[in-house]
């Protein structure tokens, strides 16, 4: 990100980056670190979501498998019965 992204980011001018980068280098590193803690939860919050939707779909295959299961068993007991 350079320095007019920032800017516009955080809703302040170039020339007030610029101005920070003299004045207030403390400040300006806590945005960039705020910046860059963002971006890595953003990245986290998508792998976690990646996992949830993994998890959720591996829960329903064995849902999915264990009624079929139980239907096979039902019909077989059906078929005893009638046959």
């Amino acid at each position: 990100m350079n320095k007019t992204e920032i800017a516009n980011r955080i809703q302040v001018d170039r020339k007030t980056i610029n101005n920070w980068e003299k004045t207030k280098p403390e400040l300006l590193r806590l945005v960039y670190l705020g910046l860059e803690a963002e971006k890595l939860l953003e990245k986290k919050r998508g792998e976690d979501l990646d996992l949830v939707e993994d998890l959720s779909i591996k829960y329903l295959i064995e849902e999915q498998n264990t009624i079929v299961e139980r239907l096979q068993k039902i019909t077989k007991l059906i078929s005893q019965r009638i046959g």
